[in-house]
């Protein structure tokens, strides 16, 4: 009985960001609780918060050469793109990180 209950709470991560860069691939797994319906009704999850449960920062995507983010969704076992995050976005976003926080 005890086995049976520990095996229905363990739950598989639905959604995971894959980052590309020139020499490295990387995937972050999402907790459910960082992903919404935004505005106008797709469902987004903000990077920097799935970069620090992951004990990276917005400074570390620099130097790994992005390439491509995506936000996927794990369905039957395939990967569905939910979101794709431009790399000249990205380097926009890592800049202003860096104009805050200097």
């Amino acid at each position: 009985m005890k086995e049976n209950k520990q095996l229905s709470q363990i739950q598989e991560k639905e959604y995971k960001f894959i980052i590309e860069g020139k020499t490295v691939l990387i995937t972050l797994t999402v907790d459910s609780d960082d992903v919404f319906h935004n505005a106008d009704g797709k469902i987004d999850c903000p990077l920097e918060t799935v970069l620090r449960k992951n004990n990276f920062t917005l400074n570390e995507l620099s130097t790994w050469g992005i390439v491509n983010i995506r936000l996927v969704r794990l369905l039957d076992e395939r990967e569905l793109i939910i979101n794709q995050i431009d790399s000249s976005i990205l380097l926009e976003l890592i800049n202003s990180s860096m104009n805050v926080e200097g």
